[in-house]
């Protein structure tokens, strides 16, 4: 079993890794000052993810994973939305077959994001957690890899990918605050 120590090196060997393969495949963002600060001598800066081409950092991770699976190999995912608008962009470069199941309950405006790409989309489930399923057993019959939003190396080594570019802009940086969802960027 590895030490604490141990996972944080290879994470982020994954994510010096992951940067050179999506770098002509995402932006790299800006980190704004903030006009606000909370103390005297402090600073507050913002990574601009929502400048990325599809407005999210999900990009990241959906062009880690994609680059490291060969071009004859389909793909498939489960999202709401982001994730697929995002791995929707990265399979249409790199030339990927590409799936998206879709809940239900999504947005009709993220579902034709996601159909501009050229991308099939199934739609399955009342909700977000049976999409998944149903991509999963998709991905089982009919021999798709499944690139999963949150829970994969290389999705995961992508948002990391953010990390390396704060402590580039920011050297003296004391602390970083993510905001949390489902957890895939916080995992990077």
């Amino acid at each position: 079993m590895t030490r604490p120590t141990e996972r944080v090196l290879q994470s982020a060997c994954r994510s010096v890794a992951a940067r050179r393969r999506i770098a002509s495949l995402v932006r790299k963002t800006e980190v704004l000052p903030s006009r606000m600060t909370l103390l005297p001598g402090t600073e507050i800066h913002y990574k601009t993810e929502n400048f990325q081409l599809t407005g999210s950092f999900k990009l990241r991770g959906a062009s880690a994973k994609l680059s490291s699976v060969p071009v004859d190999r389909p793909v498939i995912t489960a999202s709401s939305g982001n994730h697929g608008i995002a791995c929707s962009l990265t399979a249409q470069r790199t030339g990927h077959k590409f799936t998206v199941v879709l809940p239900e309950t999504v947005i009709d405006q993220k579902r034709k994001a996601i159909e501009a790409f050229g991308t099939r989309v199934v739609i399955a489930g009342a909700d977000s957690s049976l999409a998944e399923v149903h991509a999963r057993m998709l991905a089982d019959t009919e021999g798709h890899t499944y690139v999963s939003p949150y829970n994969d190396a290389e999705v995961i080594a992508g948002q990391g990918t953010i990390g390396l570019e704060i402590l580039e802009q920011l050297p003296r940086i004391d602390n970083i605050f993510v905001s949390m969802g489902g957890g895939g960027l916080i995992s990077g």
